[in-house]
Order: C-alpha cells, then sequence, then structure tokens
C-alpha cells in the first residue's frame, strides 16, 4: 500500500529554509510522520502556493500509478489561485509573487495583478473544483482507492446537489486552525511571512496527526474544528528555530525589510 499526498504549503515537504514552510524537526510534522506511523510507502507531490488546477495536474500525471488499496490525501487549496506560469509554481497568486521578488519579475507581477483584475472568474474556479471531486469520487471507486479530501481553506465548492458518496471529506479546514494560533492579529504585520512548519505549531502537527491515523485506521471521519485543536500559542512576529523549536522574535529590521519587499513590488 502507497499513500499519496497532494496539495499546498499545508501539506508540502519540510523545507530547511525560513520561507512559507520552514524546516521543523520531521518527527513533529504530520507530513513526515504519517507515512511512518501507517507503515506505507509515501509519495508527495504538495507544492506550496500550489493552485487547485495545478495539483489536479500532479494527480492526473500520478494517476497510472495507483494501485488498488492506496490511500490518497488531497489538501484542497482556495480557488482564488490560478497557474498561470510554469515556474516556479507557488507563484499563482498576487500575493505569492509580491513574496518572491527574487524570482517574479516586475512584468510578471504586472500580469498576474492584470489577470486577477480583469480576467479571473471564481465561479469558473468553483466549478472545476466541483468536476474534479466527482471525478476524484469515481476514480476512488473505480481503482479501488481510500480517498481523504482535506480542506486546506474553508470550503469554497458550489452547493453540490450529488456530495461525493467514495471518498471522505473533512469538516472545517486546516486555515482556521492556523488562524486560531495566532496570538498577535496586528495587520499591520500581515506582511511577515508565517514561519510555522505546514502554517501549524508542532503541538497542532501531532492533533492533526491522530486524527488522520484514526481515519485511516479505524475510519472514524476527519473533523477540524479549532475548539478541537490548540489555539493562542503562536506569535506571526516570529519563527520557530529549526534546532530548538523555540520561537525566535523578528527585530524590527526584520520587519522593516519584509515591509519594504512588499511596499517596493505594489504595481501603481
Amino acid at each position: 500500500m502507497k499513500l499519496w499526498l497532494f496539495g499546498d504549503s499545508f501539506a508540502s515537504p519540510p523545507k530547511k529554509e525560513k520561507s512559507t514552510s520552514v524546516f521543523l524537526r520531521d518527527h513533529e510534522s504530520w507530513v513526515t510522520k504519517l507515512p511512518k506511523e501507517l507503515g506505507v510507502e509515501f509519495e508527495n507531490y504538495a507544492v506550496s502556493g500550489s493552485s487547485v488546477e495545478h495539483s489536479v495536474e500532479f494527480f492526473y500525471d500520478a494517476m497510472p500509478n495507483f494501485k488498488y488499496g492506496d490511500c490518497v490525501i488531497f489538501c484542497m487549496t482556495n480557488t482564488a489561485r490560478k497557474k498561470l506560469f510554469d515556474y516556479p509554481e507557488k507563484i499563482s497568486n498576487v500575493v505569492a509573487a509580491k513574496r518572491n521578488p527574487d524570482i517574479v519579475s516586475k512584468e510578471r507581477l504586472e500580469f498576474l495583478e492584470y489577470y486577477f483584475k480583469y480576467f479571473f472568474n471564481h465561479m469558473v474556479e468553483k466549478r472545476n473544483q466541483v468536476n474534479f471531486i466527482h471525478a476524484l469520487d469515481n476514480f476512488s471507486t473505480i481503482i479501488g482507492l481510500k480517498v481523504l479530501l482535506i480542506n486546506a481553506f474553508p470550503p469554497t465548492t458550489l452547493q453540490n446537489p450529488h456530495p461525493p458518496r467514495n471518498i471522505s471529506v473533512s469538516s472545517g479546514s486546516l486555515y482556521d486552525i492556523s488562524i486560531a494560533e495566532n496570538i498577535n492579529h496586528n495587520n499591520n504585520l500581515c506582511f511577515v511571512p508565517d514561519f510555522r512548519t505546514n502554517h501549524l505549531s508542532p503541538i497542532n502537527h501531532e492533533i492533526f496527526l491522530k486524527k488522520l491515523l484514526d481515519f485511516f485506521n479505524h475510519d472514524i471521519p476527519v473533523s477540524l474544528p479549532p475548539e478541537e485543536f490548540v489555539s493562542g500559542i503562536y506569535d506571526l512576529s516570529g519563527y520557530v528555530d529549526d534546532e530548538t523549536g523555540n520561537l525566535i522574535k523578528l527585530n524590527e529590521d526584520d520587519i522593516e525589510k519584509f515591509k519594504k519587499i512588499y511596499e517596493n513590488r505594489i504595481v501603481r
């Protein structure tokens, strides 16, 4: 049996860098611990900042390798993202582009802003999401997969008269849990990157991991209400040190650096 994972930064592999998915010790990350606990092979196709359609492309690429009894976790990201460039994959919206001035040219940023302002159709993206969920539901039956659909962000799908019959869909979202962790809701710090691995603190990695193990081992549905996780424990003006696991506060110079990056990336 093999576990396949698709999605965005809520599921992407840990990295040894202070970015959207800063490195956290592997044993604390649900992404690295789940396949070990299940004792299965593992393939992770999740990419930080990925759009729904990009994750779907990865799913179809991997589908010929699926076997009966394999497990799939698909973290459904925000539909307000669009794959417009082959590289970098994580540049799927204007916010992501502004956070990566070293790899996104001013011309590309201008194009993104123009596209989302004049051409992006949120309703079309929602319909595409619903269509994929139906396809995923059918594939799970034909191939014999055990599929869990995790809402990375609050569900944005259209009212569905025919909900999935063969796949399990989480209630709640990882985004709501991530937001509930924060003790600093100062909007002036919205430009400071999130330094938590998969946007969750270590203790909530463990809680989420237990819920996933209960699903795959005992068929217990996955519910993600923030009240079942630990809230108010993280400050977005800092990051978790990869050696000690302690929160390191950003100093004023760091915050000003991030602020200037954002201000300089705004296209007038």
